[in-house]
This record gives structure tokens, C-alpha cells and sequence, in this order.
């Protein structure tokens, strides 16, 4: 608590806006955004790889704040004072970061996938400011990013190395989409009976864009896999893609706007990342 008393007594206006931007680096639209480039540039394989691990990751990340339940900094110390803006982007408990988890998922499976040391640099650097700039912000305490950088670099390279083997499987896509529709079900299941003893809605209810995305993806993934995968050449693939993230950022303003009167903010993060993650996975293509 104390490193976040110093770092607001510190802050700047520029530096919060800075670190607010570093911290979207850990954000659900980044890996929307993150895995349509290693869909349409890649393949399918090296996106539900990375995706499987973000998944197992976000889930894992879920069940520790269910169970430890902790309160987010500024709750628990009266001094301590957020910045406004990232308030809106810190919901549910505090423990483990679900940004740092997030982040380390993704950066770190692209670096143990692409195993170029430039890139493995890259990665470990926007993690490590990712995990900072939470800190600066004033939405979580250093045990909270420590414990989730550890938790998902476990997970991240246990996951890496089984799944590559797994690919080999004539019924890989098939069975990751069965696995992701339990590991779906698990989650709502889990969410409902928190709230039912007694757990505020809004400290479980982000997961729900998470488990959104992760049916619209597993279920897109295996109905394209039906296909034969032709990938473009890197020039025409790159036009494409820049194409296609537009249509993807087009599309969820669009449904931003639409659902805004009719759901909560977690229902309406369901639809929107389930929608998203199917047009990127079987649609766009």
C-alpha cells in the first residue's frame, strides 16, 4: 500500500494518460484485436493457441477473485485515490490482476510461439508496464500484479507446450470446441451460484464478455476448420487484415450502441464479444 501512496503522491496528468494507454495493452478489444492479426496473418493453430491460453488463463483468473473475494485498493485504504479514468475498467475483486493475467497470457505466448529474442524483449517489456501501469493507476496493490504475472506464465508455457502436441490430433478442432463450450457452461454456472450465495453480480459478472468471446471463437474456429485453411500472400494478407480490424472496430461500436438500452454492461459485453469473436473466426475469413 505504501509503493501506491508514493506513486500517487508522484502522479502527473500526462503521466495518467500514458499509463492509461499502456494499460489497454491488457484489455479484452487489444486481444480481439491481437488474435485477428494471428488468425488472418497465421492461421488457425497459432490463434487458438494463443486463445485456449488467454481462455485458461482468464478463467483460472476468475476463480482465485471469487474465492479470496478481495477488495480493490481504494476500498481498503481511505488515502488511497484511483485515477477516474481506469476506475470504470477496474470491476470485480482485485486479486490476482485480471490486466497483468491478461497481458502476460498473450505477449508471452506470442514470444514462446514466434521464439524471436527481439520479439521475446518486446513482449517482456510491455508486460512489465502493462503490470506497472496498474500500479500507477491506483487499481491494484504489487501482490495483486506479482501473483497474476506468476499464475500466468504457468499457465502460458504449460498450455504452449501441451497444445502444440495436441494440434496433432485429426479431432483437435473438434474437441476444443466441445472443451469450450464446458469450460463456458463452468463459468456461467459458477457466476450464478455466487450471486445465488450471496456475491454482488457486478464483482463476478466480468467474466461474462470473457466466456462471450470465448463461444463465439471456439465455435467460429470449428466451423472454418471445415474448410481447407489457404492463407493470403503476406501482402494481401496484410491488406485484408487491416480491413478486417476495421470492420471488427466498426462492428463493435455498432453493437456498443445498439445494446447500450437493453443490457447491463456484462450482458452487453457478452453479446459483443461473442458477435466480435464469431466474425473473426468464421466470417471474416
Amino acid at each position: 500500500m505504501e509503493l501506491l501512496y508514493w506513486l500517487q503522491l508522484h502522479r502527473s496528468p500526462l503521466g495518467a494518460r500514458v499509463f492509461g494507454a499502456v494499460t489497454y495493452m491488457g484489455s479484452s478489444l487489444m486481444i480481439v484485436a491481437v488474435l485477428c492479426v494471428l488468425l488472418w496473418m497465421f492461421g488457425r493453430r497459432v490463434a487458438l493457441r494463443i486463445a485456449i491460453t488467454f481462455g485458461c488463463t482468464a478463467l483460472t483468473n476468475q476463480l482465485i477473485k471469487v474465492i479470496c473475494a478481495v477488495p480493490r485498493p481504494w476500498l481498503r485504504d481511505s488515502r488511497l485515490i484511483p485515477v477516474d479514468n481506469a476506475v470504470a475498467g477496474a470491476t470485480g475483486y482485485s486479486f490476482p490482476s485480471g490486466h497483468t493475467q491478461t497481458a502476460t497470457s498473450l505477449y508471452a505466448s506470442i514470444a514462446l510461439t514466434f521464439r524471436r529474442r527481439w520479439l521475446s524483449v518486446c513482449c517482456g517489456a510491455w508486460i512489465l508496464c502493462v503490470m506497472f501501469s496498474r500500479l500507477y493507476l491506483g487499481v491494484h496493490t504489487p501482490l495483486d500484479v506479482a501473483v497474476g504475472c506468476i499464475i500466468s506464465l504457468g499457465i502460458t508455457y504449460v498450455l504452449n507446450t501441451k497444445l502444440r502436441r495436441a494440434e496433432q490430433n485429426p479431432n483437435y478442432f473438434r474437441n476444443v470446441f466441445v472443451c469450450g463450450i464446458l469450460a463456458a457452461a463452468g463459468v456461467m454456472l459458477l457466476i450464478f451460484v455466487s450471486v445465488a450465495l450471496g456475491t454482488p453480480f457486478d464483482m463476478v459478472g466480468d467474466a461474462l464478455p470473457a466466456v462471450g468471446g470465448a463461444l463465439g471463437f471456439v465455435s467460429g474456429i470449428y466451423l472454418d476448420s471445415r474448410n481447407p485453411e489457404v492463407l493470403p500472400p503476406f501482402g494481401v494478407g496484410t491488406l485484408l487484415c487491416i480491413a478486417g480490424l476495421l470492420v471488427v472496430g466498426g462492428l463493435h461500436i455498432a453493437l456498443d450502441c445498439a445494446l447500450t438500452p437493453l443490457l447491463s454492461a456484462n450482458w452487453r459485453g457478452f453479446v459483443c464479444y461473442a458477435v466480435l469473436a464469431f466474425y473473426v473466426a468464421r466470417v471474416h475469413p
